[in-house]
C-alpha cells in the first residue's frame, strides 16, 4: 500500500543516468545515496496498488464521485498504537455492487481485533476480495461504514492511511525493469521525504523484510524473472517494509508450495505475536486458516455466516450449508486445532 500522496519524484533510469532536462539535478539529495548493488526504486502504480489518488472506485452502482461535497472532511489523526485485543478495524452494514442489482456485499458486519490474526473464509464469489478492498479503501461502499482505530476510514488522509495499512493483492503484475530491491523499497514511500530519497532506515527496513520472507537472494534480480510464488513473497516483503499496524493479504499462499505456505503463515503469526501487528488474510485453505488463525470470519453471499475462534467456525454444521458439500472435521492430535476432510456426496 505504498503511497506517494502527490509528492514529486524525479526517476532515475536503470543505466544510472538522469532523464533529459534533469542533468543539472544532483543524483543524491540525502546523506544516504543509493547503494551500488541496487538501483533506486521508481514509483509505479501497478506495483503499489494503493499509491493512488483519493478517487477510489465507488461501490454502489451509480454513486456520485468521491469528490462530492457531502463527503466528510478528512483529518490527519495522530497514529496511536492499538491496544491488544481491542477492536482495531470494524465494518458495519457494508454494501457494495459492481453491477446494479447484483450485490457482492449485502449488509456485512465484522470486527478484527488488534494484535490478532484473522482469516476470512468463504466459497468463490462470497465477497472476500471485495471486503478486503473496501477495508483498504480501494473501493468505497454504497452503504455501511468502516472504522479504523475508532475513526471513520474516510477521515484519514491517504498518506496517513498508507503508514497504517498495507495491502497485498491476490495477483500482482510484474513491473518491467524493476528489481526485487526496488520493488520492496517502494513500500517505504509513505515514510520518505518530499523528494522520495531513501534513508539508511528505509534500506534497513527493506533488507529486514527481504530476510523475513526469504527473498534476500533475489534482491538484484528483476521481479519479472521470478516465479509466481517467489514474486508473491516479494510483494509480502514490500508490505512489511511499509511498517504498517494493519496488514491485509488476499490469498497470500495461493501460488506457494507447502513449505512456503507454512513459512508465510508462520511469518504472519510472528508479526502478530512478536510485533503486535494486526493481520487479516483471505484464504481458501480451511486447514491453514484453522491451524494459524486466532479468529475466523466465514462469508456466504456477501454476509457473515459465522465468526469466532477456529473451533467455533470449523464445524460440519457451519461449513456444509455454506460450501454445499459434506465435510468431516477432526482434531489435530498435537495442536488440538480442527482439520477438515471433504467427504464424497452420498
Amino acid at each position: 500500500m505504498a503511497e506517494t500522496d502527490g509528492r514529486a519524484m524525479t526517476p532515475i533510469r536503470r543505466d544510472g543516468k538522469m532523464p533529459p532536462g534533469d542533468a543539472e539535478m544532483p543524483r543524491g539529495g540525502s546523506p544516504h545515496p543509493p547503494r551500488n548493488e541496487h538501483q533506486r526504486p521508481r514509483r509505479d502504480s501497478s506495483l503499489a496498488p494503493l499509491a493512488q489518488n483519493d478517487n477510489a472506485k465507488r461501490g454502489g452502482y451509480g454513486d456520485p464521485p468521491r469528490t462530492s461535497p457531502t463527503d466528510p472532511p478528512r483529518t490527519n489523526p495522530p497514529a496511536e498504537p492499538p491496544r491488544a485485543n481491542a477492536p482495531y478495524i470494524e465494518a458495519e452494514g457494508l454494501c457494495f455492487a459492481y453491477t446494479a442489482g447484483e450485490p457482492v456485499l449485502a449488509g456485512l458486519s465484522m470486527t478484527a481485533c488488534a494484535g490478532r490474526l484473522t482469516c476470512v473464509l468463504g466459497p468463490n464469489g462470497s465477497g472476500k476480495t471485495t471486503l478486503l478492498r473496501v477495508l483498504a479503501r480501494l473501493l468505497v461502499p454504497s452503504g455501511g461504514s468502516v472504522r479504523l482505530a475508532g475513526r471513520p476510514l474516510e477521515a484519514y488522509r491517504r498518506a496517513d492511511l498508507a503508514r497504517r495499512v498495507a495491502y497485498v493483492p491476490q495477483e500482482t503484475l510484474a513491473g518491467a525493469g524493476f528489481t526485487v530491491m526496488e520493488t520492496v523499497l517502494m513500500g517505504r514511500s509513505p515514510h520518505t521525504g518530499a523528494l522520495g530519497f531513501e534513508s539508511e532506515a528505509d534500506w534497513q527496513a527493506a533488507e529486514s523484510a527481504l530476510s523475513l520472507t526469504e527473498t534476500a537472494r533475489f534482491a538484484g534480480r528483476d521481479l519479472a524473472d521470478l516465479s509466481g510464488g517467489e514474486r508473491q513473497r516479494v510483494i509480502v516483503a514490500r508490505a512489511l517494509a511499509q511498517d504498517p499496524a494493519l496488514v491485509l493479504l488476499d490469498e497470500p499462499t495461493a501460488f506457494l508450495d507447502i513449505r512456503h505456505q507454512h513459512s508465510i503463515y508462520g511469518l504472519l503469526t510472528h508479526l502478530v505475536r512478536e510485533q503486535g501487528r494486526t493481520v487479516i488474510a483471505v484464504s481458501h485453505d480451511l486447514n491453514l486458516a484453522g491451524a494459524y488463525a486466532d479468529d475466523l470470519v466465514l462469508l456466504a453471499r456477501g454476509a457473515v455466516a459465522a465468526a469466532g475462534p477456529p473451533e467455533a467456525v470449523i464445524r460440519p454444521e457451519v461449513l456444509e450449508p455454506v460450501y454445499e458439500t459434506p465435510v468431516e472435521v477432526r482434531r489435530d492430535e498435537t495442536t488440538g486445532r480442527p482439520l477438515v476432510l471433504p467427504r464424497p456426496p452420498g
